[in-house]
């Protein structure tokens, strides 16, 4: 079967699995990098964990970008492939992905602006040690929050994925597709 875009169900399928192995390094660093380099309540050892470690900590940005790339590849695969099932609903399910991608990019920013605040004296030396230490926890803590929106999404996922598969063994149980 082929769309109207010209992508057939299996380079769809193919286009999202490929979405979702970028996302793959987010466990890695949400779980293992993260936590050792942002110690909730402690910004003066964070700073200096940050600024001893910049390279990992500009790694876990990098990590996350990838992420929300594939995290685009993966809705506009998806939104092709499950398009046949229910159009509506794989359109807004595509819609909040990009629209949870767009907020949690905004949120990376907050860590690219935390990094040059660390490895920058002069913001320092403008504001002082402990107003530069405030702004620099607001922003650390700041990007976690922007996560949240993803659970409309998942959501949403988990749908897709639940009616798919009532339809795809209702028309096999009644012959309208092999197994």
């Amino acid at each position: 079967m082929v769309n109207r875009e010209g992508l057939t169900l299996r380079q769809a399928a193919l286009l999202a699995g490929f979405g979702y192995l970028l996302t793959t390094p987010v466990f890695f660093i949400e779980f293992f990098i993260y936590p050792q380099l942002v110690i909730r309540g402690h910004i003066e050892q964070t700073v200096a964990n940050i600024g001893s470690h910049h390279g990992l900590f500009l790694a876990a940005i990098f990590g996350y970008l990838i992420n929300f790339i594939g995290d685009i590849i993966a809705a506009v695969g998806l939104f092709i492939l499950l398009a046949p099932v229910n159009r509506a609903v794989s359109l807004l399910a595509a819609w909040f992905r990009l629209v949870y991608t767009t907020v949690a990019l905004v949120g990376l920013f907050n860590l690219v602006t935390a990094y040059r605040m660390i490895i920058t004296p002069d913001y320092v030396n403008a504001f002082g040690s402990a107003a530069s230490h405030a702004q620099i926890d607001l922003l650390l803590h700041s990007f976690p929050a922007a996560l949240l929106l993803a659970d409309c999404q998942y959501w949403l996922d988990l749908y897709w994925d639940f009616r798919r598969t009532c339809f795809h063994a209702l028309a096999v149980v009644y012959g309208l597709e092999n197994p």
